[in-house]
């Protein structure tokens, strides 16, 4: 699944940034809600609203998106779980690779 997000601007030139990507900011925020990991500090709050309402509007986890940028979760859907864990396994397999 390919979610595109503006991210936010960076405020400070002087401090390095880090590499942001959506697709790593869907894989903590579904980690998020079930519970497996706390507070994102990578992404911005409003980064993760977006990401997080179009996780909700596509069924992966359980909410409701108010509007364009502000959205409310409690919890993964099936269909969020089984996404998580083929996400994990390939994540997984990919570590074991670039071990070998």
């Amino acid at each position: 699944m390919k979610i595109n997000i503006n991210f936010d601007p960076i405020i400070f030139d002087d401090l390095q940034h880090e590499e942001k990507s959506s697709e790593e900011l869907m894989y903590l925020v579904l980690k998020q809600t079930r519970g497996d990991i706390g507070w994102i500090k990578k992404y911005s709050r409003s980064e993760i609203e977006k990401v997080a309402r179009v996780l909700v509007i596509d069924g992966y986890i359980r909410g409701t998106a108010i509007d364009d940028n502000k959205c409310v979760w409690s919890k993964l859907t099936r269909k969020g779980e089984l996404y998580l864990d083929i996400l994990e396994r390939e994540k997984l397999s990919f570590q074991n690779n670039c071990l070998n």
